[in-house]
């Protein structure tokens, strides 16, 4: 059950126990623990009497509340709640809609339904543990050899914060090990993502269960080396101190030198089992304290997994409160394992199991036991030699497959796996670094990738030419630096733009690659355009760099992106940007079936041939308010766009946002429009710096006085999606694609 306070709180106190939170959700913190430290403070505030002064505190939390609910539904499933916290969190998620519908309070637009179907979810994920309806939940294989679970408390380590509200979570530690150089003799102790706070407290600890083990194998004549050893935990959103890990740290220590000394056998870990004690100087688990006890306990208990090690001191105390805990989820079935020493561990196949080297490795093992020193350097020796050789040599040298790739001296150079060069380009002239860093642009003028299916990535570049217009319209593609496959350069074209003629100043600025469905080979998608701000092209070569079609946009198309959006198994390209043809001239998204990207944009006729575009989706997003009209305001504006622009493509669970910018400043006042997988206009919302000048539009009366949100719901019936012949306001599919999809579907 959440902590509750039920004394009488001044509203002074009440001020000081939200600027304590404010903190909690500035640190580092897992999310389990943000959601009960923001119910504590709102448990802490409904129960006053006068409700309305607290207003300002409920403004402030509320939005926080909800997006880390919203997280939850989407959180790692090693986040795990009693029923009773779900049932607090509903009650105060219910008591949030409930003020929000009786005041002028105003919260964020949310959907509450779905924050309450995550709630139920967790709810019934908790309870399926309690009734033992579910196993345990776990990434990777039943058994690990480099891995446990601990169970530690999270608290708050704000300095100022007095508060001693604490929870325990169950995380992952991991351990990656090997052996250090002859030259080195100390062993090297790491903590991958560990903040600062108590760091080197922790490090001492892994340092000291390291010598424990190491000390334990020599006892068994096990030789022992100097080791390079990485602890990190898998979820990092939390701040850790103590020494709860201890047990941990030390099981893994011992059984990693088992490993790495290829010795006769070596453990693996089950991962339904949950540690946590600290080690003394011996090597034994020290006891618990009561609290601490009961606070890991009951974290173990609404989990799903299976057996709790503790220290063989605590094992009373363990059992009263595990009765009691059982005396109102009596199907919950949790085994107590008390140890006494680390040792002890191995000897419980309950918590391990132990795995004998196979014969093949016992023989390498015995032969480097037993014989004599010299056979055993010369042995060494030759097959250290043998293995540098083709470790450091041969296998790097003969790997051509370039996965890695970089900008050095004005070159594109690509590497393998080994870092050893596999291309480099001609040098190419100034400028072309900037374009390679980009942000438009990045990792798409330089592209490694294997589209003609054989297992190795062939090159493609692109470079740009201020002497010679030719290489700024080609795209080269290698197998390495000696072997150019093809080069594919864009033909001039005689262009007729809103009625005046435009001089061909073709500039391919990106490319990426699409895998073609059912088949190995992949294709190459090509963005650029004829003139600067004029007509975009967007094309598509084969793996042999042959012309299979183009689209010509009017207006730049900034952002492309490859995705399954309607989750069909094959990937649509999404362009966004702009459409700056007459009587338009706004934000545009097109969205293409990747086998039918050709044609113009609509009402466009650039070439003249009379050719209809072949998108799925050609969409215009509205000029706001703030586009049209802030310019009227006293305050001076340095420049004004002319049009808005689409800034950005997300896409997240079959959900599509596109942003647009609507203004020339930093921060930009900003749109977001929400689609589903069809397309349909989910929502529109505004981020803040939009909601701003908006509000400065109002007080200026300059715009009628109308609230944001039924603005922003006015502007749905101004989106437009294009049918084929007109555009309309309603989700529609080019009916020009159809008929051609068609036409394929029917000689096939």
């Amino acid at each position: 059950m959440v902590a509750k306070t039920y004394c009488e709180m001044s509203i002074f106190q009440i001020e000081i126990a939200s600027k304590r939170l404010q903190n909690v959700l500035k640190i580092p913190a897992s999310l389990k623990y943000k959601i009960l430290s923001l119910i504590n403070f709102f448990e802490l505030i409904f129960k006053e009497p006068e409700q309305s002064i607290y207003n300002s505190y409920f403004e402030e939390f509320t939005p926080q509340f909800l997006v880390l609910i919203n997280k939850l539904g989407q959180a790692d499933a090693n986040i795990f709640f009693s029923p009773e916290e779900i049932d607090d969190i509903k009650n105060v998620l219910s008591k949030v809609i409930q003020l929000r519908q009786s005041t002028t309070h105003e919260i964020k637009p949310f959907d509450f339904e779905h924050l309450e179907s995550i709630l139920a979810k967790e709810k019934e994920k908790a309870l399926s543990y309690l009734d033992g309806s579910s196993g345990v939940v776990h990434k990777g294989e039943e058994l690990s050899t480099d891995s446990v679970n601990i169970v530690l408390i999270e608290k708050n380590l704000d300095e100022n914060n007095d508060s001693d509200f604490e929870t325990g979570i169950i995380y992952c530690l991991n351990l990656s090990s090997s052996k250090r150089s002859r030259s080195e003799v100390v062993d090297k102790v790491e903590v991958n993502n560990l903040i600062n706070i108590d760091k080197t407290q922790i490090v001492e600890q892994l340092n000291h269960v390291t010598a424990i083990a190491k000390r334990a194998c020599s006892k068994q004549n096990i030789k022992t080396h100097y080791y390079n050893f990485t602890y990190f935990f898998e979820l990092k959103e939390y701040i850790y101190t103590g020494s709860s890990l201890g047990i941990g740290g030390l099981v893994l220590a011992y059984n990693s030198i088992l490993i790495n000394e290829i010795y006769k056998y070596y453990f693996k870990f089950r991962n339904d089992t949950v540690f946590t004690a600290e080690i003394d100087k011996e090597g034994n688990l020290v006891k618990l304290d009561d609290k601490t006890l009961k606070i890991k306990l009951r974290a173990v208990f609404y989990s799903p997994y299976k057996k709790f090690v503790i220290p063989e001191e605590n094992i009373n105390e363990a059992k009263s409160e595990l009765e009691a805990l059982n005396r109102k989820y009596t199907k919950r079935e949790l085994q107590l394992i008390p140890i006494k020493s680390f040792e002890n561990v191995f000897k419980n196949l309950d918590i391990v199991e132990r795995c004998e080297l196979k014969l093949k490795d016992k023989i390498i093992a015995n032969y480097r036991r037993y014989h004599t020193a010299v056979n055993w350097v010369l042995s060494i020796s030759t097959l250290f030699i043998i293995i540098f050789f083709i470790i450091n040599y041969l296998i790097p040298h003969l790997d051509r497959n370039p996965v890695n790739q970089s900008f050095e001296n004005d070159r594109y150079v690509a590497y393998n796996k080994h870092g050893v060069k596999i291309f480099e380009s001609e040098k190419l002239e100034e400028g072309n670094r900037d374009y390679y860093n980009h942000k438009l642009f990045k990792n798409n003028r330089f592209v490694l990738s294997d589209i003609n299916g054989d297992g190795i990535n062939e090159v493609l570049y692109l470079q740009k030419s201020h002497f010679n217009d030719l290489e700024s319209r080609s795209i080269y593609c290698y197998k390495n630096t000696n072997n150019m496959l093809w080069k594919f350069c864009l033909p001039y074209k005689s262009l007729i733009y809103n009625g005046e003629h435009y001089n061909d100043k073709t500039n391919i600025l990106c490319i990426f690659t699409v895998k073609i469905k059912d088949r190995k080979f992949q294709n190459i998608i090509y963005r650029g355009h004829y003139n600067e701000y004029f007509p975009y092209i967007i094309g598509v070569l084969d793996y042999n760099g042959n012309l299979i079609s183009e689209y010509i946009n009017a207006g730049h198309m900034s952002y492309g992106k490859v995705l399954d959006i309607d989750q069909d198994s094959k990937e649509e390209i999404i362009f966004a940007g702009v459409n700056n043809q007459k009587p338009y001239n706004c934000a545009a998204t097109v969205i293409f079936d990747s086998d039918f990207i050709k044609g113009v944009s609509p009402k466009s006729d650039p070439l003249q041939d009379g050719k209809p575009g072949l998108e799925m989706y050609y969409i215009l997003f509205p000029r706001s308010v703030v586009l049209e009209k802030f310019h009227e305001l006293p305050e001076k504006i340095s420049t004004q766009m002319p049009r808005n622009i689409v800034t950005g493509l997300i896409y997240n669970d079959m959900k599509i946002l596109i942003t647009t910018k609507e203004c020339e400043e930093f921060p930009s006042p900003t749109l977001m429009y929400f689609f589903d997988e069809k397309m349909n206009l989910v929502n529109i919302d505004a981020e803040d710096y939009f909601e701003i000048k908006y509000r400065k539009l109002l007080i200026n009366k300059i715009i009628p006085e109308i609230p944001l949100s039924e603005y922003l719901e006015s502007l749905k019936s101004k989106v437009l999606w294009w049918d084929g012949d007109k555009f309309v306001n309603y989700p529609a599919i080019n009916k020009h694609y159809l008929a051609a999809k068609d036409s394929v579907n029917k000689h096939k």
